[in-house]
């Protein structure tokens, strides 16, 4: 979408005619979904007889003070804003195409068999088999079925060898089931196995968004996957050796630490940061009334200090100092 507000906003030869629009959003938005929609909206609107009135009035409005094609960019901004604010409130209809919307509100008011209907015609998504699973669940609970929890069972068991840190938003609104415990409980576990799953340093950034979370279960384990994720990078200089540039990049990244760092009361993110080391000393100076802050800034002072003595030429991301 930002891609879109630039090339129409920055064009320095408007395309007047509405073929060549045509042509110029299948050749810079190719699945772009949204920006091709904004596009196109801007073909049908901007580029048409149907703006023009509008533009007339703002002209007189503003006294011909600004330029057609002024305003033409204003109206590109507006229109880039509201649809901006319509994906962002819509962003889970979005991603699941809204079924899962309506999924959600049948299985809170325990319409089982309606979300089993609707999850069957997207049980090859991870959501679409969540539901398929607790609904079955909790099925074989009130009608005390055995196919019903064989059902629940084997789709529970897909999800465990499946689910990964980008399904642990919809696991969320399981955990949240307060009153179907045992929904909560199967929940919980497989939040606990998409934690287990997250495998690369890579994920980090996604990790790091769950020490946010209003959940203390899910805090502490994003808290634990990050110290697990960031460990064998500290081992590799601890033994000799460098860091990969993408390791670097990844654990000196400002908005990495700082989410880090406003865990540390929360979800006690202290030894992730401690393995991080040097880089978090450039923004932990802010966080200095805490007094968890001012035992870390000492705790990794004293690593620094350790591994210098062991390894004289080093730097925090590699035993013999070489530059990434």
């Amino acid at each position: 979408m930002r891609n879109t507000l630039y090339y129409l906003i920055k064009s320095e030869k408007p395309l007047n005619d509405v073929k060549l629009w045509v042509y110029f959003m299948e050749r810079n938005f190719q699945g772009d979904q949204a920006g091709r929609l904004i596009c196109f909206i801007y073909i049908v609107l901007v580029q048409s007889k149907f703006m023009n009135p509008a533009i007339r009035l703002l002209l007189k409005f503003k006294g011909n003070k600004m330029r057609h094609d002024q305003l033409k960019r204003i109206l590109i901004v507006l229109l880039f804003i509201s649809f901006s604010l319509g994906f962002g409130a819509n962003s889970y209809a979005a991603k699941t195409g809204g079924w899962a919307v309506k999924a959600r509100q049948l299985f809170e008011q325990d319409e089982y068999d309606q979300v089993i209907k609707i999850a069957k015609t997207h049980k090859k998504e991870m959501a679409g088999t969540m539901f398929l699973a607790f609904s079955y669940m909790q099925n074989g609970l009130y009608n005390n079925s055995p196919s019903d929890k064989t059902q629940s069972k084997n789709y529970i068991s897909i999800l465990k060898e499946k689910v990964s840190v980008d399904h642990l938003d919809d696991l969320s609104f399981f955990t949240d089931q307060r009153d179907k415990p045992d929904v909560v409980k199967s929940s919980k576990m497989l939040l606990s196995q998409g934690f287990k799953n997250i495998k690369v340093i890579d994920q980090l950034p996604k990790v790091l968004r769950f020490l946010e979370s209003p959940n203390d279960d899910v805090k502490k384990l994003a808290s634990t996957t990050c110290t697990r994720l960031v460990s064998p990078l500290r081992t590799v200089v601890n033994k000799g050796g460098t860091m990969r540039k993408k390791d670097v990049r990844i654990l000196n990244n400002e908005k990495n630490i700082r989410r880090l760092l406003g865990s540390l009361d929360s979800a006690n993110s202290s030894k992730c940061l401690k393995l991080i080391e040097q880089p978090v000393l450039k923004y932990s100076s802010s966080y200095s009334a805490s007094l968890k802050s001012a035992k870390l800034e000492k705790d990794i002072n004293n690593a620094i200090a350790k591994r210098e003595k062991k390894y004289p030429n080093s730097n925090w991301y590699s035993a013999i100092g070489k530059k990434r």
